[in-house]
């Protein structure tokens, strides 16, 4: 998501911002197991993970020790600083950091209907134009969509982005 945002032009403050996102950079499996004595436990599937080390993927010789090897920690608590961020419920990105400039990978969660109407702001601003209808040829195949500005424009092939309304394949056809 951050690449996208990145390569379309847009500053992930004002995303975050108008869009009510969060960042989201694991997910916690809280009471997933239980230790020895009975207690629950729980772990971290991060968005990141640790180098190779001297070609050989370190969730080997962490496995083969034993838990032991991890001084009782988790895997991703032996490995991954972004773990003891999120523990201390920091964010893994600094407030005056650049876009994208995160101390470790960060996905977002995000008002999805906030989205939809930033990016369709964004992209009528930049000249993308917006689309209220489609036109059907003889055999009832998409000939020509209605645009709201220019009227109709040719087309060969078409993608719906509309998500649930479907507004072309459920609606127009």
């Amino acid at each position: 998501m951050g690449w996208t945002l990145d390569l379309v032009g847009l500053d992930e403050n004002d995303f975050i911002r108008n869009c009510d996102a969060t960042f989201k950079a694991a997910v916690k499996f809280v009471d997933w197991d239980h230790n020895a004595d009975g207690t629950a436990t729980g772990y971290y599937h991060p968005f990141s993970f640790p180098s190779y080390l001297q070609g050989y993927a370190p969730a080997y010789p962490f496995h083969r020790r034993g838990k032991s090897g991890g001084g009782g920690r988790s895997f991703a608590h032996s490995m991954l600083g972004s773990c003891a961020v999120l523990d201390a419920n920091k964010s893994p990105r600094r407030p005056d950091a650049n876009n994208l400039e995160g101390l470790f990978p960060y996905a977002y969660h995000v008002n999805a209907g906030l989205f939809a109407g930033y990016l369709r702001d964004y992209c009528t601003g930049i000249g993308v134009r917006h689309v209220v209808g489609v036109n059907r040829d003889d055999r009832g195949f998409v000939s020509s969509l209605k645009l709201e500005r220019s009227g109709d424009h040719p087309v060969e092939f078409v993608i719906d982005c509309s998500g649930f309304r479907s507004l072309i394949l459920q609606q127009a056809l």
